[in-house]
């Protein structure tokens, strides 16, 4: 988990973004996202796939960091060699423990409790911080 962060991007990245295409649906201003804490500083062109991920909604983080874990962290040149071979030997030991459908459930929980996020409202797609102007109630 320390692997990633949740932000909301400033206008000058949602303009970048935006020209690059590759979002279905672009990020507004305030919306939150979750990005590769290792090359966030990396230009956004320049880093592997799935460096960052705009879920459509809550329930949806739990698989934006399921394909950071597939597609981009096994291809970040950013991510430093002692923190990858601590991070492969922890998941080795682990490799015998099966999930037991509970992920989901802990990113929903950590999202709402910890993090203060909620879903869009009025038709609008994203995640945004609790009190902010296209926030939801959740």
């Amino acid at each position: 988990r320390s692997q990633l962060e949740v932000f909301p991007p400033p206008p000058a990245e949602i303009a970048a973004k935006l020209s690059t295409g590759g979002n279905k649906v672009p990020p507004i201003v305030g919306q939150v996202g979750i990005r590769c804490v290792h090359c966030k500083a990396v230009e956004y062109r320049r880093r592997a796939k799935s460096s960052e991920s705009f879920p459509s909604c809550i329930k949806n983080v739990h698989q934006a960091v399921r394909n950071y874990q597939r597609h981009h962290y096994p291809k970040c040149t950013s991510i430093p060699p002692a923190l990858r071979a601590e991070v492969e030997s922890i998941k080795a030991a682990k490799k015998s423990q099966k999930s037991r459908g509970s992920a989901g459930a802990y990113w929903v929980t950590s999202c709402v409790r910890d993090l203060h996020m909620v879903d869009g409202r009025g038709g609008r797609s994203g995640i945004f911080f609790r009190g902010t102007e296209h926030a939801g109630l959740t």
